[in-house]
């Protein structure tokens, strides 16, 4: 009798367990359909990627905007999708090898076979070790940002001055077409040795102005030597620009666009 009841009570005890954890699966699967729903529903392309890089999850809304169907876009079937001249699939395993957050944009082709320029954001997850186990991210229409910029900097390089932005640190960050046409350098020489066109004697006072301005965080002027292809220029002046919580976020400025000599120069300062 006894042996029975021990024999009906833990039967039942294991009916119950089978019943708990198909309730739990259950609900766990109403959640993911709930979650799979709000990110289809997005107004933007979300996806998530193995550590490698490999797509295992694409939303609706890049399904649709791409045309593709899942099945092609899984693994690394998505990179197709991107402009060959974006440098995406040489950008992407670097990113994922460095295993940082991660940000770049490039032209996503539309399901009419028309590209669009796409900002593309992806953060790792790591397990308690530190590993990444997923990759997330966001891929977000910027296209219309993208051509309102070239326009902008259209206006800006046919400027008859030469302008230039620089970020908080005083790190160049633009150059007009102007100054790279007067310099002779590139953007990429001005991100590298921004002071190279400061004539040498005048390089000393400068820095010290410059960083000066910065801490302050006002407006600042000042006259110096800078070499050009043919002619030397001298006179610069930025103004910060700040953000709601006051702090500074960009400096952007213009050298005058004087003619003068060296000697000339040395004598307005």
């Amino acid at each position: 009798m006894h042996a029975v009841h021990y024999v009906e009570k833990g039967a039942m005890s294991h009916t119950g367990s089978k019943a708990r954890k198909i309730r739990t699966d259950e609900a766990s699967h109403a959640i993911e359909e709930r979650l799979r729903l709000i990110i289809d529903t997005i107004p933007t392309i979300v996806w998530r990627k193995l550590p490698d890089g490999s797509a295992d999850f694409l939303n609706r809304k890049f399904l649709e905007y791409t045309g593709l169907f899942l099945e092609d876009g899984l693994g690394w079937g998505w990179m197709n999708a991107f402009h060959p001249d974006d440098r995406l699939r040489e950008e992407w395993p670097a990113a994922m090898a460095a295993g940082k957050p991660f940000e770049t944009e490039a032209r996503l082709r539309r399901a009419d076979g028309r590209y669009r320029w796409f900002l593309i954001r992806a953060v790792p997850l790591r397990d308690e070790q530190g590993n990444i186990i997923k990759w997330y991210g966001t891929t977000s229409d910027v296209d219309d940002l993208k051509s309102a910029e070239d326009r902008v900097r259209l206006i800006i390089d046919t400027l008859p001055t030469m302008v230039w932005t620089l970020q908080p640190d005083g790190t160049v960050d633009f150059v007009n077409q102007r100054w790279m046409n007067y310099t002779g350098l590139t953007l990429k020489d001005e991100i590298d040795e921004p002071t190279r066109p400061i004539h040498p004697e005048d390089l000393p006072r400068v820095m010290e102005k410059w960083l000066a301005d910065f801490a302050s965080g006002e407006a600042s002027r000042m006259k110096y030597a800078c070499a050009g292809l043919t002619e030397n220029i001298a006179g610069s002046s930025f103004v910060p620009r700040r953000c709601t919580t006051n702090r500074e976020m960009l400096s952007s400025g213009t050298e005058y666009p004087s003619i003068l000599r060296i000697a000339d120069a040395r004598r307005m300062i």
